[in-house]
């Protein structure tokens, strides 16, 4: 009984929510509802006087007055049926993007630790899959339900006032048929779960070797992927099958349980009948309303199969809402437009318990200078500016911002003044002009170019023949690494942050565009404090300072001049022996 309450209550305050701003719509949803099945009930009527007067008197004048009323009702019934229609569905799909939308923005908010054990196809089958199973449940399920059970008592109610008997008979149908319905529907429910669980996983699988097909391919991996996909499928299928089999088991049940009460109504119908206790038109007033009693039960049937599915997805999405982010921000804010002092003292962090990645890492920026990382692969300079941001947060030491503790400014603040250029830059498929703005239409083409022409690159964008209007595709076909890095300057110095980490590209570059992205580099950091992951030779000359890197611990740390003149020094050393050969 307690998991009963348990899932009315998860249903109630999940449609209570999201139907709380369309009430009005909803109650006239309501009302062209119940209109509908008011001359449901009533068309039967009509055509019960007609043939008891064809039966009868045969008068044709009478016999035309119903026709007229019949056809009037039926074209009544079509529009409401319309109208409901349309409500229905623009109710339903309102309050579910609603829904989209915030678990979306759920999801963007979560912790990277979440995003690293959930892939991108998972992720939004859980947003979309499992919310598309509720636009019944937010359109029409209550007004269906209650309409299904107030016609089913106008009809019973009509056939009482004809004869005690066919009444009675046709409420144990009734009775019967939705105590059977409502206590076989609960079994579905974990099928439906399960099988939401598996169809995510293999979305999210799916999504990962189409977006790796190359590396795919290219490593001879295709027969192993194969080999998931089918062990994949065939985990998923057995969930699949069972959830099948329940709503088809409900629909047979149902046609079973509607075949029986036609025969019991008929068979009551038919001895009145013959015993003249009731007219022709009765009869066929019987007949009609125990047909048109299955519409109500099969609606129920039907809802209750939808009802199986927005349970399983309601608790799958309340499982997602329930997972919340670590990372908490605090209520100081940062200067605007100007560079801050960078401290980070003592910080360890690690992604797996006992695999650390950072270890006792200690540095310090003044305002306005740049930092050169250096390090190997896998020695935790990307992990760096993931901290900065609060993608993650360390386990031990602090990282200092003017003097102010990372973790106390606001996520505002944050996101304003640090700024991140990674290697990979993503695109979007739309034009230069909101790969660079982010949809921001506050941003004109005016302080676009501007941009283009304080980084040095204004003649670049000009080789493109339609300017901003050109369409980029999201994999960065036609664009090389380096160009997209200068597409990721200029949307960086649009934001004018004050502090910004830069993972410079570390393919080899053409020399004009690595000539482009130096000016560029130049120009984004003057003025503002910076951490460089280095490659080259080149970046490492514009900055104040040296880190060096390995396995997480700082091998080197000083001002770069020092590190130059002293010959000990390591810096020292990769200077001579060439720093790209080094640093793969």
């Amino acid at each position: 009984m307690e998991d009963k309450k348990f899932k009315i209550k998860e249903v109630t305050v999940l449609v209570r929510k999201y139907l709380n701003d369309q009430k009005l719509p909803f109650a006239i949803l309501a009302a062209i509802s119940f209109s509908y099945i008011a001359l449901q009930i009533y068309s039967p009527q009509i055509i019960r006087n007609f043939i008891d007067e064809i039966t009868g008197r045969n008068d044709k004048n009478v016999l035309f007055r119903f026709a007229a009323i019949y056809i009037a009702a039926a074209f009544l019934m079509q529009c409401f049926r319309l109208l409901s229609t349309y409500m229905s569905q623009n109710i339903g799909w309102k309050a579910t993007n609603r829904l989209r939308n915030d678990l979306t923005w759920h999801c963007m908010n979560l912790d990277m630790s979440f995003h690293k054990e959930h892939l991108p196809g998972e992720i939004i089958e859980r947003i979309d899959g499992d919310v598309s199973n509720l636009i019944n449940l937010f359109s029409n399920f209550m007004i269906q339900v209650v309409g299904s059970v107030f016609f089913l008592i106008g009809v019973l109610g009509v056939l009482f006032a004809e004869d005690w008997r066919i009444g009675a008979v046709l409420t144990a149908y009734a009775l019967a048929a939705a105590l059977i319905m409502f206590n076989f529907s609960k079994f579905g429910i974990p099928f439906w779960q399960k099988n939401s669980k598996y169809r995510a996983e293999y979305f999210g699988f799916v999504g990962e070797q189409l977006a790796n097909r190359e590396d795919i391919h290219s490593s001879g991996a295709a027969e192993y992927s194969r080999y998931k996909f089918k062990l994949m499928l065939n985990q998923w299928f057995p969930f699949e099958r069972k959830a099948t089999i329940m709503g088809f088991s409900m629909w047979t049940m149902g046609m079973t349980i509607f075949f029986i009460g036609i025969i019991a109504a008929l068979g009551v119908a038919g001895h009145l009948w013959t015993d003249k206790v009731i007219t022709l038109g009765v009869v066929f007033l019987i007949y009609n309303y125990t047909l048109m009693i299955h519409d109500p039960i099969r609606q129920l049937q039907t809802q209750l199969q939808d009802l199986q599915k927005a349970v399983a997805g309601i608790r799958r999405i309340n499982l997602l809402l329930d997972i919340q982010p670590s990372i908490k921000y605090g209520t100081n804010e940062l200067p605007m437009n100007k560079a801050p002092e960078l401290e980070v003292r003592n910080a360890e962090f690690h992604y797996e318990e006992g695999s650390p990645v950072i270890r006792d890492l200690s540095f310090h920026l003044k305002p306005g200078e740049v930092l050169g990382l250096i390090g190997r692969t896998g020695s935790g300079k990307t992990t760096i500016g993931r901290l900065m941001l609060r993608l993650y947060e360390i386990q031990k030491g602090r990282i200092m911002v003017n003097g102010l503790d990372l973790n106390s400014l606001t996520e505002k603040s944050l996101r304003e003044h640090v700024a991140v250029v990674t290697q990979d830059v993503e695109l979007f498929n739309t034009s230069i002009r909101n790969n660079l703005r982010f949809f921001d239409e506050s941003v004109t083409d005016e302080m676009i170019y501007t941009a283009f022409e304080k980084l040095g690159i204004s003649e670049w964008i000009k080789k493109f023949p339609k300017g901003l209007d050109t369409v980029l595709q999201s994999d960065r076909s036609g664009l090389s690494a380096g160009q997209a890095q200068l597409l990721a300057l200029v949307r960086i110095f649009l934001r004018n942050p004050s502090l910004v980490i830069m993972d410079e590209a570390s393919s080899r570059l053409d020399p004009a565009t690595e000539g482009l992205i130096n000016r560029a580099i130049d120009h984004l950091l003057n003025g503002r404090t910076a951490i460089v992951i280095a490659h080259r030779l080149w970046t490492v000359q514009r900055a104040d300072k040296i880190l060096i890197l390995e396995d997480g611990l700082v091998k080197e740390y000083g001002y770069r001049n020092d590190l130059i003149k002293d010959p000990a020094s390591r810096f020292n050393e990769l200077l001579k022996i060439g720093l790209e050969e080094v640093l793969v």
